[in-house]
């Protein structure tokens, strides 16, 4: 997956409650950021769905896309899944989590997508709390 990081500046720093004029500043730079890689991109749809655009320091996506990669990473520490992944034969840390037709598919691999499967997290133990988490986000 290709990964486009923020480009703050040294002069940023963290502060859960940015005044207004950092949060639009970063609201602003985000839109540029997405309409330039928009820009330059010349290949596929699928190469922007692989590609991940973090949002800027005081933006507002900035907090949900914390939550969620927090509720993403609270999954793949939890043992039902790492017990989902051995007993599919297939990696836990290739973790893919697509919307498509307001259904939420959850799909891993080995290295190299040998072996893509899909994996349904409904099953056991802490599995659907930590899965309606991700999908409330």
């Amino acid at each position: 997956m290709q990964t486009t990081l923020p480009s703050n500046t040294a002069n940023d720093t963290i502060d859960p409650f940015p005044n207004a004029m950092q949060a639009y500043q970063s609201q602003l730079e985000d839109y540029e950021l997405l309409l330039s890689f928009m820009r330059g991109e010349v290949g596929s749809i699928t190469e922007f769905a692989n590609t991940l655009l973090k949002p800027r320091t005081f933006s507002p996506l900035s907090q949900e896309n914390e939550a969620g990669q927090l509720a993403l990473q609270e999954l793949m520490k939890d043992s039902d899944y790492l017990a989902l992944c051995r007993a599919k034969n297939v990696s836990p840390h290739y973790l893919t989590v697509t919307l498509e037709d307001r259904t939420y598919h959850y799909q891993t691999s080995n290295r190299g997508n040998q072996c893509i499967e899909t994996l349904e997290l409904n099953e056991t133990g802490k599995l659907p709390e930590l899965k309606s988490r991700i999908e409330k986000l």
